[in-house]
């Protein structure tokens, strides 16, 4: 049994009348009719009498009535939560972020968006940034804040119907042992780099910063080996201190492993160009009032802190 003739079935019932019912339904009473008619022809019995007085349900119409009347309130229940659904879902935003990002203020430009928008809902989901931007590619409403460089904004946003929102830049610098030979140097050059043994992060642990690092210094004339170490302190330091290594990464990164490293120093690096933190969304989901207010506040943020 359709839905549909369900409907027009309580209809005839409300209304008694098929003129009256078939526009209710918004249809001709002929069409109407033949909705009813199909209806009986399916289960197999007539459900009304026709009568002067009007048409009403007999016998075998008031059998039927307690289950056409569980149907369509069980469809008015799904309808209106998923209607529910709907609203709740437009005033949530889907947000891709690195955990190593939580050392870029990430909390207090959420509390302040938050602050702004208290109705709106914002759902974190931690993943690297490749993976974030596979994600946004595909989906309109979710967006992203990641590590990202110009190579990488081309790639997707000609490819990939991705937009990127800058919102702050992180110089690259060397991270030592501070028993180092280049410990007391206020900036290193690439020269002084040439002979050191050097390490950045693994790809495996964000290919976007990893392949970022990998190109500057490969364009350097640098070699360098990958780190697989987690980015704990006390992992670090003794690594850093067993290899008498140099480790090549991001200021904000580097800030967070020296906190509780009192062994450890950075220093910067002259040559090396920085990294960028932008907000990244899909080109299709600006309508999205949520959204669009996201991206006008990550735009005025960035216009202050870049």
């Amino acid at each position: 049994m359709e839905l549909f003739a369900l409907q027009c079935f309580m209809a005839l019932i409300e209304e008694e009348k098929f003129s009256s019912a078939a526009e209710k339904m918004h249809l001709s009473q002929s069409s109407f009719s033949k909705t009813i008619s199909a209806l009986e022809e399916e289960v197999g019995t007539r459900l009304f009498n026709r009568t002067p007085q009007g048409t009403l349900l007999n016998d075998a119409g008031k059998l039927l009535l307690p289950f056409v009347d569980r149907i369509l309130s069980s469809y008015n229940d799904a309808e209106t939560h998923l209607n529910q659904f709907y609203v709740e879902e437009e005033k949530t935003i889907h947000l891709y972020t690195h955990a190593y990002l939580t050392s870029y203020g990430i909390q207090h430009f959420l509390s302040i968006y938050k602050a702004d928008n208290p109705d709106v809902d914002v759902v974190f989901h931690e993943c690297d940034t490749m993976l974030a931007l596979t994600q946004i590619s595909t989906a309109e409403n979710h967006i992203g804040i990641v590590f990202t460089y110009p190579e990488l904004i081309t790639e997707y946003a000609e490819n990939r119907s991705v937009h990127f929102i800058p919102l702050m830049s992180d110089d690259i610098v060397a991270v030592m042992h501070k028993n180092h030979a280049l410990a007391n140097c206020n900036v290193i050059s690439i020269k002084q780099l040439k002979n050191q043994s050097l390490h950045i992060i693994s790809e495996r642990q964000d290919p976007a910063l990893h392949r970022f690092l990998s190109t500057e210094l490969h364009t350097k004339g640098l070699r360098y080996e990958n780190s697989n170490f987690n980015l704990w302190a006390t992992t670090v330091n003794l690594f850093i201190q067993n290899k008498n290594m140099v480790y090549l990464t991001a200021r904000c990164i580097a800030d967070f492993i020296l906190e509780e490293a009192d062994n450890l120093v950075l220093c910067p690096i002259r040559g090396i160009n920085p990294i960028q933190v932008s907000v990244v969304g899909n080109t299709a989901s600006s309508c999205s009032s949520p959204l669009e207010h996201f991206y006008t506040f990550a735009r005025n943020y960035s216009s202050t802190e870049m």
